[in-house]
């Protein structure tokens, strides 16, 4: 090879490099260029290098002394020891001096007197002074100070009299000074309302109000055709366009809203409130309606409680019961001694008496649903010969058939079902286990359960229902 200088020589990259290629060295001694292979150069430089690293260490009080291979150690400090956790280990109160003293675990104690707190300072009473607007209060230590800045200078003028003349009204103050209020309609006119018998009061200016009425004493007409030949009125209260109207033995009774109790007979203590509210209902003594069409053609509604929009509409029968909801026991038949809870529960059910509907639409349209209880959203809704029934749980016996006598528990329990005289349990709210010992191994009260009450299951090898008792 010619001569080149070592920039001019090919590039190598490391990864090329082998053990035995050879790099150029100089001999300062005998200033000659010679060569090394790379394997003899990595020798000679490692020749003079040891491995010195830890070997193990001990902590003590804060300080972790580590040692090393060649038998050699170093401290490290700084860490957190059980001297540095100063706290408070209690507090003591001398009620003598009022010194509260704090103790701390490294055996010293701060003490901060509270002897401030020896006396209650408290306002004991005051006086004020109206002319010049300064209120001076005493506290218990006998000291006194004033609040200022309150207003000065007023004084209190209020009316003492007046007279009324020609739409004048005339006031006289405390000063001795008048003045006038005017604007009131004076001549002409009559009064609003009219005694009758001093005993009675009629609106005066509408049209038949009260007209014709019977038996008026201590009564109250207010609006058009109120009380319009109502018999037995005396005792009651007509407010509304023809509230009460033609109503008979009307006495103790209270109409109010407009046409509440019109051509309602035997009206006597009972109470009309809304728009049509015991509208032709017959027998309708001692009984509440209370909103717009309740109890509206109710027959035989005494002793009954309508509440809700048309809660008892054409109800037969519907005494001594109890109609709770919009449209409950809407045209309900035979629906003496029940109750209706419940948005459209009872509603068109028939031969409903000594029943008990809770739930929206619970017991609506079932028939011969009487001596029955129906809890739950559509529970007995549309159950044909539902009576002497229990339905418990949202659609339990819903559209069940020849349901008489039937006892249904759980949501769905028994829905649709054809079979009279059964004790049902839906599948839901009754668990099946595969023998009695897997039952009572998953029903005990560290699982859930509740000690002082027996679960119901079924035993999938016994074919029955059983139960376990905690």
């Amino acid at each position: 090879m010619s001569d080149k200088r070592i920039t001019d020589l090919p590039l190598i990259l490391s990864g090329d490099v082998t053990s035995l290629d050879v790099l150029p060295i100089v001999d300062i001694d005998v200033n000659v260029t010679k060569k090394i292979q790379v394997d003899q150069i990595k020798s000679y430089i490692l020749s003079g290098v040891s491995d010195v690293y830890v070997t193990g260490g001990t902590y003590s009080d804060g300080i972790a002394t580590f040692t090393n291979n060649s038998g050699g150690t170093f401290d490290v400090t700084g860490f957190f020891k059980t001297s540095d956790d100063i706290y408070t280990t209690g507090l003591t109160f001398n009620v003598g001096n009022y010194d509260l003293t704090i103790n701390k675990n490294d055996g010293t104690s701060y003490t901060q007197s509270l002897s401030i707190l020896a006396s209650d300072m408290n306002v004991t009473g005051g006086t004020y002074n109206p002319n010049n607007g300064i209120a001076t209060f005493t506290n218990n230590s006998g000291g006194t100070f004033d609040v200022t800045g309150f207003l000065t200078g007023l004084t209190d003028t209020y009316v003492t009299g007046g007279t009324y003349s020609s739409g004048t009204a005339t006031f006289t103050n405390n000063s001795g000074g008048t003045f006038n209020v005017t604007g009131f309609t004076s001549g002409g006119g009559s009064s609003p309302i009219s005694v009758v018998n001093t005993s009675s009061l009629f609106s005066t200016g509408l049209s038949n109000t009260g007209l014709n009425a019977s038996g008026v004493t201590y009564s109250i007409f207010l609006g058009d055709e109120s009380g319009y030949i109502a018999s037995g009125a005396s005792g009651s209260n007509f407010v509304g366009y023809r509230s009460g109207y033609s109503a008979t033995t009307a006495y103790n009774s209270n109409f109010i809203g407009q046409s509440s109790g019109l051509y309602a007979t035997n009206a006597n203590n009972s109470n009309f409130l809304g728009v049509g509210a015991g509208n032709q209902a017959t027998n309708s003594s001692n009984s509440n309606f209370l909103s717009n069409s309740s109890g509206y053609q109710a027959t035989n509604a005494s002793n009954s409680n309508f509440f809700g929009f048309s809660s008892g509409y054409q109800a037969i029968n519907a005494s001594g019961s109890n109609f709770l909801g919009g449209n409950s026991g809407y045209q309900a038949s035979g629906a003496s001694y029940s109750n209706f809870l419940g948005y459209g529960s009872g509603f068109y059910a028939t031969n409903s008496s000594n029943s008990n509907f809770l739930g929206p639409y619970a017991g609506s349209g079932a028939t011969n649903a009487n001596n029955s209880n129906f809890f739950g959203v559509n529970a007995g809704k549309g159950a044909t010969n539902a009576d002497n029934s229990n339905f418990f749980g949202q659609e339990a016996g819903n559209g069940s058939t020849n349901a008489n006598d039937v006892n249904a528990f759980g949501y769905r329990a028994h829905k649709g079902g054809t079979l009279a005289g059964q004790t049902v349990f839906s599948n839901t709210s009754l668990p099946s286990y595969l023998d009695r010992a897997t039952a009572v191994a998953a029903i005990t009260v560290p699982l859930g359960a509740v000690a002082g009450n027996t679960y119901l299951y079924y035993n999938q090898t016994t074919f029955g229902i059983e139960a376990v008792r905690l």
